[in-house]
């Protein structure tokens, strides 16, 4: 490690190892990607050594151009994504772990980096928004924080290369362990209290934190902890509809759809939960020309959120963190989370109830200190909860929980938390491997499987029903893969439990992205201007007859009927569409979001006008009712029942 330190007395020697080559692609050299410049901080940390092919040591000049490199593309805050295959080599992400987010490396350096991927917003004022929480990003160099060093855009997604933190997530550092006290969480959770107010500190805010938004820099024992996501997916979501002033009622997040991130999620931000007494009328039937409740108290919240004053905003949203902040405490004490429940909808009951207890035997041996930190943390109202300030003074967290009963917690700790870290895999790789494998209409059929395996229409079942579904469907390696992943016994104890609604509504908006990413790849290859974001109507039988959309349209309509069909029925579909707006070209979003609708509607046919064509003004909202989402593109036909 080499410090650089600035006091205004003296100057520490500029000999920094780097090393690699100065290789100028597009006016820039690739060196300077790797060189961390840390603005007007006092003390710049440097964590690799750069060595050049002989294992000398540069000059100092090398070290001179790469940080005035590294300065020039700060003051560029933005590159084009075009740039970004010729500086780095991409490394896709396992099946259970975020689609968002992949490790990419340095073609001149070998430097390793973490890369979050986001849809950029539609609206000028949204975009202008992202600037500017993004521009924060990049200037906030503070501990327990991941470092934002490179943004890449183009027309549709956003790109933050940030360092790389390989040590794992909490789950598994705490379950290499054979036992775990109590003054252990006490010095977990001051970390991520501590990244928190860092992050606060600079005016930023997260809003949906989970364990899963934590990881340890490196594989040391004593590693850094830090904070590696920063809540994009649902600004980026509130900021448009913010500006379009469009109904928001159940954003298309994905911790939204998976249980075990969904209970870390504080009741300001949590969609609303469907009561036992409308479920049932849906379900019959009944009532269904009516103005539906939740939907209808779901856009007023949206209203007043919008029209709220900024300091309300901030303060809401600083709030919410402190509220995930005590539901991850409560994990880490028992093992399992405060409002968990075998469905989503139950879950969003209790969180919206607050309803959460310290059950015994699992906090029999806790402290009064750390149930008094849980229960400040999770007070209703947002105003009352600690700051981060507040809860580093808490005296369970300033002294690290040192009137705690000594010796580890009970053996049930790591069980629960094995059992709850396992469902977590679960939901993310199904979801994940689902999204690639089923048509829509396979999908529609594991549904019905799924309903008709519940019995008790509970509205979930076990891992190993999940197994039997996937097995009776014909894909048996995708069950396999589930056994020999998370379903082994001596690996995993415990059973898992899965609300299967709730994994088809997460599957569907993963194949909407994905079939965005694809109809935006031949986009690009297809259009010489990459940031013109338009294509004529004229141009659209071409476009249709590129491979990977023929391909994606295949993969959709189940091969029935024949190809060149299907394709004549989504070029009528778009044409009707666009004689209804009277333009003779598409906006890439436009053209995405009618393909998408098309496909997911299931009605993949000669007969266009089966599929419900959207007004312009409608074609990136759904109208909500509870269990469905407001997305970008249609979710799935509700089954009856």
């Amino acid at each position: 490690q080499v410090f650089f330190r600035d006091d205004g007395v003296s100057r520490a020697p500029r000999s920094l190892a780097m090393g690699g080559r100065l290789c100028c692609v597009h006016g820039r050299t690739e060196l300077a990607t790797d060189c961390l410049t840390y603005g007007s901080s006092t003390e710049r940390l440097v964590t690799e050594r750069y060595y050049s092919d002989q294992g000398k040591i540069l000059p100092d000049a090398a070290v001179e151009v790469a940080h005035l490199i590294a300065t020039d593309r700060e003051r560029h805050e933005y590159q084009s994504a075009e740039l970004l295959p010729l500086y780095y080599d991409v490394t896709k992400s396992e099946l259970h772990e975020d689609q968002h987010a992949c490790t990419v490396t340095s073609k001149k350096t070998g430097m390793v980096r973490q890369v979050h991927s986001f849809k950029k917003p539609l609206g000028p004022l949204a975009q202008r928004n992202l600037k500017r929480f993004v521009g924060g990003l990049t200037r906030m160099k503070v501990d327990g924080v991941a470092n934002v060093l490179e943004v890449f855009e183009d027309y549709k997604n956003l790109h933050l290369i940030q360092e790389l933190c390989s040590g794992g997530t909490v789950y598994e550092r705490i379950l290499e362990r054979q036992y775990f006290t109590e003054q252990e969480s006490a010095v977990l959770v001051k970390h991520v209290v501590t990244s928190v107010r860092n992050m606060h500190s600079h005016g930023l805010f997260h809003g949906t934190l989970c364990p899963q938004s934590f990881r340890f820099l490196n594989d040391a024992p004593h590693s850094a902890l830090k904070l590696c996501d920063f809540g994009l997916e649902l600004k980026i979501h509130h900021w448009d509809h913010e500006e379009a002033s469009k109904e928001e009622a159940h954003p298309s997040v994905a911790a939204f759809y998976e249980t075990c991130r969904l209970v870390f999620v504080s009741p300001e931000f949590a969609p609303a939960y469907q009561s036992r007494r409308n479920k049932k009328s849906k379900e019959q039937g009944v009532g269904s020309e009516n103005l539906d409740a939740n939907a209808l108290q779901s856009a007023i919240d949206a209203h007043v959120h919008a029209s709220s004053p900024r300091p309300v905003q901030e303060q809401k949203i600083r709030g919410a963190d402190m509220w995930s902040v005590g539901a991850i405490s409560f994990l880490l004490l028992c093992g399992y989370p405060p409002f968990f429940a075998p469905t989503k909808n139950a879950i969003l009951g209790r969180v919206h109830r607050i309803e959460y207890a310290f059950d015994p035997p699992f906090w029999s041996k806790i402290s009064e200190e750390a149930k008094s930190f849980v229960q400040w943390c999770l007070r209703e109202n947002y105003a009352e909860r600690l700051t981060p300030d507040d809860a580093l003074v808490h005296p369970w967290i300033g002294n690290l929980a040192e009137s705690s009963p000594s010796g580890a917690m009970f053996s049930s700790f790591m069980l629960n938390l094995r059992r709850f870290y396992r469902t977590s895999l679960i939901e993310t790789f199904v979801g994940n491997v689902l999204a690639e494998k089923l048509s829509p209409k396979e999908l529609q059929r594991f549904l019905q499987k799924c309903r008709g395996l519940d019995s008790g229409r509970s509205g979930f079942f076990t891992a190993a029903d999940l197994k039997t579904v996937l097995g009776g469907m014909g894909f048996s390696e995708i069950a396999d893969q589930l056994t020999s992943r998370f379903l082994r016994p001596h690996r995993h104890p415990g059973e898992s439990y899965i609300d299967y609604v709730a994994l088809v509504d997460s599957v569907t908006l993963r194949q909407e992205r994905l079939f965005e990413e694809s109809i935006w790849k031949t986009f690009c290859f297809f259009q010489k201007n990459h940031m013109s974001g338009c294509i004529a109507l004229s141009q659209l039988p071409r476009f249709l007859n590129e491979p990977d959309i023929r391909t994606l349209i295949s993969f959709a309509s189940d091969s029935k009927p024949p190809i060149q069909e299907s394709l004549q029925a989504c070029q009528s579909f778009v044409h009707k569409y666009c004689e209804e707006v009277n333009s003779d070209q598409l906006e890439f979003f436009e053209l995405s979001a009618l393909i998408s609708r098309f496909l997911l509607s299931g009605q993949v046919s000669p007969e266009p006008q089966q599929a419900e064509l959207p007004s312009r003004d409608k074609l990136f909202v759904v109208r909500s009712s509870p269990g469905a989402t407001v997305a970008a593109t249609p979710r799935l036909p509700e089954v009856a029942g």
